[in-house]
């Protein structure tokens, strides 16, 4: 009887040898994925995506978490994120990463591989839940909760939990505002992240505690315990509401907690805007799509180097290789008769002038690197405590190498995120974000490397003050207007400057005389769509646009396959095309900065009544070159010959 058993036996004990022996077949796996803000995010911005990971095995995990965009085939594009893992037996740890969305077919793989291994050795290879974008282009509004709240809920309103908050302030471009019933138990790096993303223009609604009582913060956050309904914190504003969560309904949501105040509603005078342009144009305009601005941006300033190649002597050397080769290589072939004096010749010659030709090719690109980069710096006030305001500056560059190889770009700040802001080719890379962040990747011989990168600065930028300012509505009642302004410009802000005032739905071109900026009286107003689309006037030295065509008895000035410069695409001057390059791609950090997420509002767009925003547009400024060098090591000096514009960014209140 045991000898018919035997085999049954023998099947069980095997198999739970099996089961025994593979735990390192899944030693990482992947239990919960949380995307930008409440599940959505924005694309064209960075933004968290987190992720929590187990070991489920009795063996420790040491090694490298990688993160990356895929195409339908599941291969690499763009740069990958990098993260070290450690996982001890049966343990979980969240990681987070910091990435840029294009749009919702995307694909999001990740990988988890063994210090000493691979993935089938214990490590992982998954493609990630696909990102939730909202079906209009709004930032989020959130609901922040406790790690181990499963009940309490907002009507309406989309829950986060509080551990999800980005640690990097960086990260936080796709979030406007945050509903509180307590104070969140956060560590110092992200209360200070908190701070900084109020003290940049968050919205903060405070909600009584379940007891009833306000809520109190400590530490950083104390500045948030003021009991006005209604304070600001830098740009940012907090609301407190005398209700708990559980006395709100969703008409209080809907009207009081998602508004978003500086999106202000259409009134006539934007009615009768609106048709006069949609008859004008038939259609609204295609230069400018805010959510793909990494995408016309990048190509943009890769395509301002241009080589200035010897093309007659390239076309001399090339008649004389074909001379070389034939009759001359043919005659002494003949003349020697044999193979080795022939192909020994054919050798030489064809080195030769490959050398010749090479050397030639390497004088058109000024035998040298250079670096295309346009910064926007947004001035923000000191945060409580400190003194000396702040700066967050986000970069879109182009580095350009002549010798092939392994690059290391990097840009000054206490925490910088990077991603090379696009989906259409692999990248050979790796993004490490963070304190000491890098992006490293392998540029080949006479090509490029774009990138995206921002960081939060401590150095304060140039002082501008604010002497004099205030706003009215127009004559007819309909519209508001800036009345005037007077500011004070430091000797800090180059004299070729482009300098104008952002009001509600204008634009006001300032002139500049003896350290003071004042509206241009010889100058109109012109719609803000019409500067963000290439219109009105240039912001850029050198370059002409066409006059704003939206106005009264103008027809469609608006001709598709032509650029708002009035020539066809591809300019053919490199002067121009750099400037130009430059210019358009100013425009479109401008709409950034203003929030301007939905093409087709671009002639609703407008900015706060009761704010006036300025800005000045200038040569790149040396603390905005880009740190890189070959080889792997974190670069500490900047690349040689860059070029490029700062966008500095002011707001006051009137």
């Amino acid at each position: 009887m045991f000898a018919h058993r035997f085999p049954a036996v023998a099947s069980l004990v095997a198999l739970a040898f099996a089961l025994c022996a593979t735990p390192t077949d899944a030693q990482v796996t992947v239990r919960q994925v949380d995307w930008g803000f409440g599940g959505q995010v924005m694309p064209g911005v960075f933004t968290p995506v987190s992720i929590l990971l187990d070991n489920p095995t009795n063996e420790t995990f040491d090694g490298t978490v990688t993160l990356y965009r895929a195409n339908y085939v599941g291969e690499r594009r763009g740069a990958a994120l990098e993260e070290p893992l450690f996982l001890s037996p049966f343990a979980s740890r969240r990681v987070q990463f910091y990435v840029i969305p294009l749009d919702s077919g995307e694909s999001w793989k990740l990988e988890a591989v063994p210090e000493e291994g691979t993935i089938e050795e214990g490590g992982l290879s998954t493609t990630l839940r696909k990102p939730g974008f909202p079906d209009k282009l709004t930032k989020q509004t959130v609901f922040l909760l406790a790690p181990d709240d499963e009940f309490t809920r907002v009507p309406g309103l989309p829950r986060m939990d509080e551990s999800l908050f980005p640690q990097w302030p960086e990260a936080t471009d796709g979030l406007r505002a945050v509903v509180l019933d307590h104070a969140p138990d956060w560590e110092d790096l992200r209360q200070d992240s908190f701070l900084a993303w109020v003290n940049g223009g968050g919205v903060v609604h405070l909600l009584n505690e379940p007891d009833g009582s306000p809520v109190k913060f400590g530490g950083p956050l104390t500045v948030m315990n003021d009991p006005a309904s209604e304070f600001t914190v830098g740009r940012g504003t907090v609301y407190r509401h005398a209700r708990k969560t559980t006395e709100l309904t969703e008409a209080f949501a809907k009207g009081t907690l998602l508004p978003d105040a500086t999106v202000p509603r259409m009134n006539a005078e934007d009615d009768a805007f609106e048709k006069r342009r949609e008859k004008q144009t038939g259609s609204y305009p295609v230069a400018y799509v805010p959510t793909r601005l990494e995408e016309e941006i990048l190509p943009t300033l890769r395509r301002m180097v241009r080589p200035e190649h010897n093309w007659g002597l390239i076309h001399i050397l090339c008649l004389a290789y074909v001379a070389a080769l034939f009759p001359g290589v043919f005659l002494v072939g003949r003349e020697r008769r044999g193979y080795p004096a022939t192909l020994g010749l054919l050798l030489v010659v064809t080195l030769t002038f490959g050398a010749a030709l090479r050397t030639v090719g390497r004088q058109g690109y000024g035998e040298g690197s250079s670096v295309r980069t346009t910064a926007l710096v947004r001035a923000l006030p000191p945060q409580p405590g400190e003194e000396q305001g702040v700066t967050e500056v986000t970069q879109w560059s182009d580095a350009f190498v002549i010798s092939g190889g392994d690059y290391t770009f990097a840009v000054p700040g206490e925490a910088t995120l990077y991603s090379t802001g696009q989906a259409s080719e692999p990248v050979k890379g790796v993004i490490r974000n963070g304190r000491e962040g890098s992006i490293t990747a392998d540029v080949p011989p006479f090509s490029s490397r774009a990138f995206v990168s921002k960081a939060r600065r401590s150095e304060p930028a140039p002082n501008v003050e604010l002497l004099a300012g205030s706003s009215g509505t127009t004559a007819d009642g309909a519209g508001v207007r800036l009345k005037s302004l007077r500011l004070k410009i430091p000797e800090a802000i180059d004299s070729r400057a482009r300098l104008f005032a952002i009001h509600h739905r204008h634009v006001y071109p300032l002139n500049l005389s003896n350290g003071e900026a004042t509206l241009n009286s010889s100058q109109d107003a012109i719609p803000l769509g019409n500067l963000l689309t290439g219109y009105g006037f240039a912001l850029i030295s050198g370059v002409d646009v066409r006059p704003a065509p939206y106005g009264e008895g103008v027809g469609n000035d608006y001709g598709y396959g032509y650029d708002p410069y009035g020539q066809n695409y591809g300019w053919e001057d490199d002067a121009e095309l750099i400037d130009r390059g430059l210019d358009l791609s100013a425009r479109q950090l401008i709409g950034r900065d203003l929030g301007f997420l939905e093409p087709r509002n671009l002639f609703r767009l407008a900015a706060p009544k009761g704010r006036v925003r300025v800005y000045a547009v200038m040569p790149l400024r040396d603390e905005h070159r880009i740190l890189g060098a070959a080889g792997l090591e974190l670069p500490t000096e900047p690349l040689p010959n860059q070029n490029g514009t700062t966008i500095l960014s002011y707001e006051f209140p009137l």
